[in-house]
């Protein structure tokens, strides 16, 4: 019986172990970035059902950065987030409070039926100054107001609701509830397994 002598010093061998390190970066800073870009879609998703989006902003000011692949494994990370001031307090909830004395309101009068719609830019603050006055509560107002006058015989009209100095935020969890269903280990271990097969089946 003839004897084979089987060594572990070949030179193909030992250079796909050599790469397999680097290929497993590759493979975790995808699933990283696959987790965040997941999460950020989800978020967009949850703010266009439970927020009134009135400006393409609140959207656009959602953020992914990517894992980088170059950095050891212990060191990646990506994230999803916002750059917007307003959405972490749509997400946890809170009070916004008035810069100066009151929040400016945008009457149905400059918003219409539709809640929806944003101020047309002739209602909007800068634009109405000089031509709008600020009248308290009174018998005929119960709450303050910013008014301007109208047509040829100077109708008063309010256009912003000046009665309050702070609001209250109930939390929207449009982050949270994105973050709940992807950023978790099932998720994550399914896209660990694709991109695992896709980096590294030159080495399998």
């Amino acid at each position: 019986m003839s004897m084979i002598r089987i060594t572990s010093n070949s030179k193909q061998y030992l250079a796909a172990l050599a790469a397999i390190p680097k290929a497993m970066q590759e493979v975790t800073a995808q699933t990283l970035t696959d987790t965040a870009r997941a999460v950020t879609i989800r978020g967009e998703r949850n703010i266009k059902k439970e927020m009134i989006v009135r400006t393409p902003y609140t959207t656009k000011s959602l953020r992914t950065f990517k894992a980088s692949p170059s950095r050891p494994i212990e060191r990646q990370d990506a994230v999803s987030g916002a750059v917007s001031p307003y959405l972490p307090i749509q997400d946890e909830g809170g009070t916004i409070k008035a810069r100066k004395q009151r929040i400016a309101v945008p009457t149905n009068r400059v918003r219409g039926k539709d809640r929806k719609r944003k101020v047309s830019g002739r209602y909007k603050i800068e634009a109405m100054k000089g031509k709008s006055f600020v009248m308290g509560p009174g018998k005929l107002r119960t709450r303050a107001g910013l008014f301007i006058r109208t047509g040829k015989k100077g109708k008063i009209v309010k256009v912003r609701d000046l009665g309050e100095q702070s609001f209250k935020l109930k939390a929207r969890r449009w982050h949270t509830e994105a973050v709940e269903k992807y950023g978790n280990y099932e998720f994550m271990a399914r896209q660990f397994a694709k991109n695992a097969r896709h980096f590294l089946k030159n080495y399998l």
